[in-house]
């Protein structure tokens, strides 16, 4: 069973306000603090909520449903609502790791106009990694790529959701983390399209391998861009979030690849871009790498017992673009620490608080 809320007839581009659906199995009436179901898209976003035969609190049975439409506008909105009941659950189409699904305009399953009903994909992780990438690609109009774990992604809240406009590369990541501990078990993944029309796409999921999660993309193959006056050069490129790179440079003609200052980057997008100052007249050739974490350059750290139950962190103002990490174990997960640091003397200095457990500390040049 779903039930749709689009915008007025023969809009696809999603309602003109910020509405929330609401859905519940028995009396009273639902409303924004009681209901079983919630859909709260942001935005003019499309909302939907869709149950079947194991959705949680409450699978689809035979019962009466009652919903609610609230409107968080102060004018009235015009929507389309639908309604619908299959007898028949959506197809599950399984994912092999790494290798690429193609749904072309006549494959069937591309992606029809709205939120994933008829279809999701299955990714199933049966040994221990430390992250997963589902991306999308060769897309033929905007579609959105939205990942569940456990169950399929009928409905928003999802585990993860890409929504980048137009044609551009969706990518969702999960990764191991002290929230998440491990990612074993069934992921499901839906297209949600925002066209009128079908989508084709390319989708594909892959788990990490000697500490990388490698997109279809690999290497990286920077865009250089010459900033006017003398600023140097723009690099841009497509990564994968959560992963590291760095920027590399030599002269033409030659093999002799060396690091860029402060070119070690943590991508936090899908778009990465990165500035080099250079010399008038240089003719140096630039290249991006994808490391791995158990690999990356370091840096000297100091660490001392401070007032206040804290740790004062130290490093030289000769790394201004250090990253500075913590793990609750030697071996990671490392995660950025995001503390504020003030430059004293010719140290950057940080401060983090003392807690129960042990916690570790790197920094990354």
């Amino acid at each position: 069973m779903s039930f749709y809320l689009t915008g007025a007839p023969n809009n696809f581009v999603g309602v003109n306000s910020n509405v929330t659906v609401v859905l519940s199995e028995r009396l009273p009436l639902p409303d924004l603090s009681y209901h079983d179901y919630i859909s709260t898209r942001p935005n003019t976003n499309d909302d939907i909520i869709m149950l079947v035969t194991n959705s949680t609190p409450f699978p689809i049975q035979t019962n009466r449903w009652y919903v609610g439409i609230f409107n968080q506008a102060d004018t009235d909105v015009p929507v389309t609502v639908q309604a619908c009941v299959g007898a028949v659950y959506p197809a599950i189409v399984p994912l092999t790791n790494a290798i690429p699904f193609v749904a072309g305009p006549t494959n069937a399953f591309v992606a029809p106009p709205g939120p994933p009903r008829q279809f999701f994909f299955q990714f199933e992780v049966t040994n221990e990694v430390d992250a997963i990438l589902f991306e999308m690609y060769n897309l033929s109009g905007n579609a959105d790529l939205v990942v569940q774990r456990d169950l399929p992604p009928t409905m928003a809240p999802y585990y993860g959701e890409s929504l980048r406009p137009g044609t551009n590369w969706e990518q969702v990541v999960a990764r191991v983390s002290p929230e998440v501990p491990s990612l074993v078990g069934n992921w499901f993944v839906g297209i949600y399209n925002n066209e009128a029309a079908n989508v084709a796409y390319t989708l594909r999921a892959v788990v990490s391998s000697n500490g990388i999660l490698q997109s279809i993309q690999e290497p990286p193959v920077p865009t250089v861009l010459a900033l006017p006056a003398g600023q140097g050069v723009l690099l841009s490129w497509y990564s994968i979030e959560g992963e590291y790179y760095e920027v590399q440079s030599t002269l033409p003609n030659q093999v002799n690849w060396q690091p860029v200052p402060g070119g070690l980057i943590h991508a936090s997008t899908p778009l990465t871009t990165f500035i080099v100052t250079t010399a008038a007249g240089s003719l140096d050739i630039y290249r991006v790498i994808h490391l791995s974490p158990n690999n990356l350059p370091g840096a000297p750290l100091q660490i001392q017992l401070w007032t206040n139950n804290q740790v004062r962190i130290s490093w030289s103002s000769a790394f201004p673009n250090a990253i500075l990490q913590f793990a609750n174990s030697p071996f990671g997960p490392w995660l950025d620490a995001n503390l504020p640091a003030t430059l004293v003397g010719n140290q950057y200095v940080v401060f983090d608080v003392i807690r129960g457990a042990p916690r570790f500390y790197r920094l990354l040049q």
